[in-house]
């Protein structure tokens, strides 16, 4: 349709009716030119109205105390879970350290397995740090 075919229409209302057209015009999710023109057409419009009853908007008090222990039985299990992760990290660091320190006595082993203690002796800061091994 080009701007040729196009006719356009204009009546006066007052404010009032205007507000009353724009409010069923919002209902029905239209503009209120739109909603106008298509009245005028004589279009069956029906605005979008969704009821929520009672029964389906209440809970009652027995599901909402189901709900409630087992929204805190899972917050409980989600705390126990999380602390032994929070564990389970730290003992990784601390494996990782042990590791660490067994790493510099590597230089300290001979060929045939066995430790040069003279060597080692003189090492004060690993001779610590292996004291310090929970083994």
């Amino acid at each position: 349709m080009t701007r040729s075919d196009q006719k356009a229409i204009t009546f006066k209302i007052t404010t009032k009716e205007y507000e009353k057209i724009k409010q069923i015009a919002k209902s029905c999710h239209m503009s209120p030119t739109e909603f106008s023109r298509h009245q005028a057409l004589g279009n069956q419009i029906t605005p979008t109205v969704l009821e929520v009853t009672d029964s389906e908007n209440h809970v009652s008090s027995h599901q909402f105390n189901l709900l409630e222990k087992a929204y805190v039985k899972q917050k409980a299990k989600n705390l126990k879970i999380t602390k032994d992760y929070q564990k389970a990290i730290e003992n990784i660091h601390k494996d990782y350290e042990k590791v660490s320190i067994i790493n510099q006595l590597i230089p300290y082993i001979q060929i045939d397995g066995t430790i040069d203690n003279e060597a080692l002796k003189n090492d004060k800061d690993l001779l610590t740090a292996l004291s310090q091994l929970d083994y």
